[in-house]
């Protein structure tokens, strides 16, 4: 029996971090398509990483720069994988202004220049210490990108993590309990070829 409640608690954790590993994989990053979509998820993501830039058909004559855009994307993405992020639900949103009315959603929060991205928090963007909205606009690189999430994001994102670490406790305790507490029963071969359950020690016939 205690070899069962063992392999139970294994499985467990083993399921935690499965779900873990598929987050790292599957990414937090969303194109996003209108206004009332960078809306809806500004409002529904605690945290979230915005990256403006521009991909409309003038790019198309400038090879050297739809590649720099492309690069830009490619890292966006990929820091988007990042465990730290992926365990703290951290969002990241690509908004492409060239396409239908995302060029005033930029307007709105004063960026002017592309690319460029902004830090929200709760639903709203993260200011520096002038009260000014944060930006950090150019190509630049994932280095400078992360330094820019930590400056202004990083103890929300440590209070999320250790409010996601006590969840876990949590849950993995009210398991561990439900598994202890559960009536057992094993059983043993009937002479007709089936099963018949044997119950704490009786038959039930």
């Amino acid at each position: 029996m205690e070899h069962r409640k063992s392999l139970f608690l294994v499985g467990l954790s083993c399921f935690f971090l499965l779900i873990g590993f598929l987050h790292t994989v599957v990414g937090k990053e969303i194109k996003i398509s209108s206004q009332a979509r960078f809306n809806k998820a500004i409002a529904k993501y605690r945290l979230a990483v915005v990256m403006f830039y521009q991909r409309d058909k003038q790019l198309r004559h400038d090879k050297s720069l739809r590649q720099q855009i492309t690069d830009l994307e490619v890292m966006f993405r990929s820091l988007s994988k990042a465990p730290t992020y992926m365990s703290a639900d951290v969002q990241f949103l690509r908004v492409n202004i060239g396409k239908k009315d995302l060029e005033q959603v930029a307007q709105d929060y004063g960026v002017k220049d592309m690319p460029a991205f902004l830090l929200f928090n709760g639903g709203l963007p993260a200011r520096d210490q002038q009260k000014n909205i944060a930006v950090l606009p150019g190509f630049v690189s994932r280095t400078q990108l992360q330094a820019f999430i930590e400056k202004h994001l990083q103890e929300t994102i440590d209070e999320v993590m250790e409010e996601k670490a006590e969840a876990r406790k949590r849950r993995l305790e009210r398991a561990r309990i439900r598994y202890y507490e559960r009536p057992y029963y094993y059983h043993y071969p009937y002479y007709w070829g089936g099963y018949w359950p044997y119950w704490h020690g009786y038959y039930y016939w």
